[in-house]
C-alpha cells in the first residue's frame, strides 16, 4: 500500500499484500501389517501343484480330457459252415432278380427295342422275366453221403421242377462252396450249361452268389419253407 506523508514523500507500507502460507501435505497412508498365515495352533492349508500344460496346446485342449480311440467293430462271425447253410433242412434259395445281371441285361435289351414306347418296354420286361427259369434252388440232403440239387421255376406260389441232379459239395474256402455234378440227372438244367462244376460264394448266412455263362452274376436269398414235400 502506498501512503502520502505530509512531507510529500511516498512511504511503502508492507504487509498488506502478503501471500497465504502453502497447504499442509496429506498424512501418509496407513501401512497394513502382515496377517498371520493361519491362527495359532492350526496347520497350514496344503499347497496343490498345478498340472503342467503343453505350451503348444490351446486353452480348450487343456480343459478337455483326452479320449481313447473308439474300438473297431468286430467282424461278423458265421453261425454255420457254408455247406451246412446250403443243405439246411427246409431251406431253399430264391432269386434276387432285381440285384442280378439278368434284370440289367433285360432292361438294356428292352430299352433298345421299345425306345420311347413305355407300354412296349413294360411288356418286353415282363416277357424277359418269364423267360428266366432258375427261380429257386434247393440243396437237398438225401443221406449222410448224398446231396441233390433241385432247380424250380416259380409262378406265384407254385413251383415247377425243372431239373434235379446228384452233386458233390466241398469248401475251397471259408466263404465258398464248390458244386460238382457227379451222379444221375433228370430234366433240363437251366444253369451252368456245358459245365460240370461251379464255385458258389457264400458271403453270409442269408444269401449265395455265383456267375452263370448265360445269365451273368446271380444272387439268391435263403428262404425257409419255400419248398415243401
Amino acid at each position: 500500500m502506498v501512503a502520502r506523508s505530509t512531507s510529500g514523500l511516498l512511504v511503502l507500507v508492507a504487509g498488506a499484500c502478503a501471500s497465504s502460507p502453502p497447504p499442509a501435505p496429506p498424512p501418509p497412508a496407513p501401512v497394513d501389517e502382515p496377517k498371520p498365515l493361519a491362527p495359532a495352533g492350526e496347520p497350514l492349508a496344503p499347497v496343490v501343484a498345478e498340472t503342467p500344460v503343453d505350451a503348444g496346446a490351446s486353452e480348450t485342449d487343456a480343459s478337455v480330457p483326452a479320449q481313447s480311440p473308439a474300438a473297431e467293430p468286430s467282424e461278423m462271425k458265421r453261425s454255420q459252415k457254408p455247406v451246412e447253410m446250403l443243405t439246411a433242412r427246409d431251406a431253399a434259395f430264391l432269386i434276387d432278380y432285381a440285384n442280378s445281371d439278368a434284370k440289367q441285361a433285360a432292361q438294356t435289351a428292352c430299352e433298345k427295342e421299345a425306345k420311347d414306347d413305355a407300354e412296349k418296354r413294360g411288356a418286353c420286361l415282363t416277357k424277359a422275366r418269364d423267360k428266366f427259369l432258375p427261380d429257386v434252388l434247393r440243396f437237398r440232403r438225401d443221406s449222410e453221403t448224398q446231396v441233390s440239387l433241385l432247380v424250380y421255376k416259380r409262378n406265384a406260389s407254385t413251383l415247377r421242377e425243372l431239373w434235379v441232379g446228384v452233386v458233390e459239395l466241398s469248401e475251397p474256402s471259408s466263404d465258398s462252396v464248390k458244386v460238382k455234378l457227379t451222379g444221375r440227372q433228370k430234366g433240363t438244367r437251366p444253369l451252368w450249361r456245358g459245365r460240370s462244376e461251379v464255385v458258389i460264394s457264400v458271403p453270409n448266412d442269408y444269401s449265395i452268389e455265383f456267375d452263370d455263362p448265360e445269365h451273368g452274376h446271380l444272387r439268391y436269398d435263403a428262404k425257409i419253407g419255400l419248398v415243401t414235400e
